[in-house]
């Protein structure tokens, strides 16, 4: 048989791809007219796919209608209904809206058909088939021929590993047979040693029975003595005891006694307490009203000597203003003075050099006739 080629196995593919689109488009179809999904296909602009789908259902109906009426156009009504079957399918598959439409109608108001379903699933199943053995080539067919050999004689391989296995088994599993029955015969040995031991067991212990009965009834004699020794010991303390109570009963009524004659004291100690605490309480009062009262005047003093020596602070600030200004204008009279003196003395000084420039020229003046008298 020849292989297809790449070319007719994706024609192949395509054409069994576009029969189960086909097939699918159908299996959404309704056996049964409905108008109600004609009206939904008009409302939605799917004209054609309405009217082959009303074409498609008539040609149908004619084609069920016709074994009845004994039509002889049977071949020709099965030819138009594969016509428009045809030409539905080829619309729906350039009408996605169409699709949708159905795909909704179908899954909500009725049921797809079973045996269509079925045969979408075979030839879907068939072109998955025919898809995987087209793409295998002859390489992978050598090379599945060889792997088949491997693992034959890997199987073959395995058989005979499987016979050496089972032959040593039997060699070990008689080995394992000897020596269970070595065992088994130690086991009898110890289980013999055993029962002795146990024998001898018993009669030890038979024997330490009776020496622990003998130690019993020898403690229980002990145990009698000792308890009729302590009984007589508790009677005598008993009668101590009871003694001893006596005394103490005494010894608590002059303690009581005692006791009542110290409160009585003790009353007596604190009333007086009491009363003494009271005037001092008095005392204390009147010493704090006096105290209160003297600190109030004394309040009144610190605020008023308070007062004279800020009034004394100011005084004295201001006498050194005073002091200040004083010294200052004393300051300015020195000054005056100085200058003063300072003017007078230049003035001294001019009216003396004036006075000797005019006993100077009065000299000169008379220096100057006594020559011309000479003459």
């Amino acid at each position: 048989m020849n292989k297809l080629t790449n070319v007719e196995s994706q024609r192949m593919m395509a054409v069994m791809g576009d029969l189960l689109d086909r097939l699918n488009y159908l299996t959404y179809v309704p056996l049964d007219p409905q108008n109600e999904l004609l009206g939904t296909l008009r409302e939605n602009r799917c004209l054609n796919a309405a009217e082959l789908m009303r074409e498609h259902w008539r040609w149908e109906q004619l084609y069920l209608q016709a074994p009845e009426a004994l039509d002889s156009r049977q071949e020709e009504i099965a030819d138009q209904v594969k016509l428009t079957a045809r030409s539905l399918c080829r619309d729906l598959r350039e009408n996605p809206v169409a699709v949708e439409i159905l795909y909704h109608h179908g899954t909500s108001s009725h049921e797809r058909s079973e045996d269509l379903q079925m045969l979408v699933k075979a030839l879907s199943e068939l072109t998955d088939l025919t898809h995987s053995q087209l793409e295998k080539t002859v390489e992978d067919a050598k090379s599945k021929k060889e792997l088949m050999h491997v693992a034959e004689s890997r199987m073959k391989q395995a058989d005979d590993e499987r016979v050496t296995i089972r032959e040593k088994l039997s060699e070990l599993r008689k080995t394992k047979d000897e020596e269970i029955a070595l065992l088994d015969s130690q086991v009898q040995k110890l289980r013999n040693e055993l029962h002795a031991l146990n024998q001898s067991a018993a009669h030890e212990l038979s024997v330490i029975e009776n020496e622990l009965k003998e130690a019993q009834n020898k403690a229980h004699e002990a145990h009698s003595e000792e308890m009729k020794m302590l009984t007589d010991k508790a009677a005598v303390l008993q009668s101590q005891t009871t003694k001893m109570a006596q005394e103490h009963q005494e010894e608590e009524d002059l303690l009581r006694k005692k006791k009542c004659k110290t409160a009585t004291e003790l009353a007596g100690i604190i009333d007086k307490y009491d009363s003494e605490m009271a005037a001092l309480e008095d005392a204390i009062q009147d010493v704090q009203a006096a105290f209160q009262k003297e600190s109030a005047q004394c309040q009144e003093l610190n605020e008023h000597f308070l007062k004279i020596d800020e009034e004394q602070s100011r005084i004295d600030a201001e006498e050194r203003v005073l002091e200040e200004i004083r010294a200052r204008e004393r300051e300015k009279q020195m000054y005056i003075f100085r200058a003063a003196t300072r003017i007078q003395k230049v003035y001294r000084g001019v009216l003396a050099r004036r006075e000797y420039a005019k006993m100077l020229a009065k000299t000169k003046k008379g220096k100057k006739g006594g020559k011309k008298g000479k003459k």
